[in-house]
């Protein structure tokens, strides 16, 4: 998947309310889920607000959140320098690196 740069995406999702642990004011909060165990649905990201009403409905009819319009937006992308020698990923992965790399032979590294 190809992320272009200053894209928008809107999303509907479900929030927590909550005052977190050492703070003073609540506010809206991601759910907690453990990805190794489930993945919960009240994280689940909605194209329509019937959508979302949906999966509360079914998986947590008497809880207390608030659906929210969640808006990404794309304002920097940061990709990692290529090898400065063979453009491959030396610089991250030392134990596979090319011979320009590990020696620093053109001095291209300081």
């Amino acid at each position: 998947m190809t992320i272009e740069d200053n894209k928008v995406e809107s999303w509907y999702v479900w929030r927590e309310h909550k005052t977190v642990e050492g703070e003073e004011t609540p506010r809206l909060l991601i759910p907690w889920a453990n990805p190794d165990i489930y993945e919960y649905p009240m994280d689940w990201q909605f194209k329509t607000i019937a959508e979302a009403e949906e999966a509360k409905s079914e998986f947590a009819p008497d809880e207390d959140w608030y659906l929210v319009l969640e808006t990404l937006e794309v304002v920097k992308r940061y990709t990692p320098e290529p090898c400065r020698y063979c453009g491959g990923n030396c610089p991250r992965d030392e134990d596979n690196c090319c011979d320009g790399y590990s020696g620093n032979i053109d001095n291209l590294y300081e």
